[in-house]
């Protein structure tokens, strides 16, 4: 109830850093554990282009809700929960073998990095990727409890995943529940279509998230899994306006009609 008064309060842009910190302390009480030993701190950020002075809940926040569930897991383990985002503990190895088996893959081909929150981050191919995004969506179709709890939980309640106003929150809205999206790092995002089965993972090449929002928006055009009239918040992210130094739109980053790299004409 606490997390849902903070989603429906965002929407009006009245997120104070009073509301994060008080579901934050909730969700670090349900875990058994307090506050210091989370290796991150609430990232509350100042929303300017509202024209007034709020804070709007961002990545980090919503991160920490995560690292609870570590901290839990900790606990429920009969584990320390002291060094939980340390790649040795037992949390982070359950991760990793989580991690792999949806992927398919041996857990000692995942390469273990640490996250820009402190926690390990796991790399693999793209293609394994997508695939334990198929696997999550077919399993949850399929009835599987965890994977079901999972997939409704991500798309009942969106924000929890993105944030305010963020892309995958106002996709997962949009789509009504047949779409489940994760942004990472770098230019990655994944993403799955419930009722097709499929999964899917693009990786923008040097890393810029400019494109990577057109991008994802029309591979789910391709497979039909937009609703036929997109709402605003979705339409800015397919086509988005380039502005020079003078705040002149002077173009539009969106997917490109043909093949990049076409050769058009040659001259001797």
């Amino acid at each position: 109830p606490r997390i849902e008064r903070l989603r429906r309060s965002s929407g009006s842009g009245d997120v104070t850093r009073e509301k994060v910190a008080e579901v934050l302390r909730d969700a670090r009480l349900e875990a058994g554990a307090d506050g210091s030993v989370l290796v991150m701190q609430p990232d509350i950020c100042r929303s300017y282009y509202l024209g007034y002075d709020v804070y709007r809940l961002q990545g980090s926040s919503l991160k920490q809700l995560t690292r609870c569930a570590h901290l839990r897991r900790a606990v429920q383990l009969g584990e320390s929960t002291a060094g939980y985002e340390r790649a040795q503990h037992r949390v982070q190895r359950d991760c990793l073998h989580a991690v792999a088996q949806w992927c398919g893959l041996a857990p000692d081909r995942l390469h273990v990095g640490v996250d820009g929150c402190g926690v390990s981050v796991f790399g693999l191919p793209l293609a394994n990727m997508a695939l334990s995004y198929a696997r999550l969506v077919q399993a949850a179709a399929e009835g599987d409890g965890a994977s079901r709890r999972v997939v409704s939980a991500m798309t009942a309640h969106p924000f929890l995943v993105g944030g305010t106003d963020r892309f995958d929150t106002v996709l997962m809205e949009a789509c009504g529940g047949n779409v489940v999206c994760k942004i990472g790092a770098e230019g990655v995002h994944t993403f799955g279509i419930v009722d097709r089965g499929l999964g899917f993972a693009i990786k923008v090449e040097d890393g810029a998230p400019r494109a990577q929002y057109p991008a994802v928006l029309a591979l789910l055009a391709a497979y039909d899994a937009l609703p036929s009239s997109l709402p605003e918040a979705v339409r800015e992210y397919a086509q988005r306006a380039v502005r020079n130094t003078r705040g002149d739109s002077v173009g539009i980053v969106c997917v490109a009609d043909g093949d990049v790299g076409d050769l058009v004409e040659t001259h001797p």
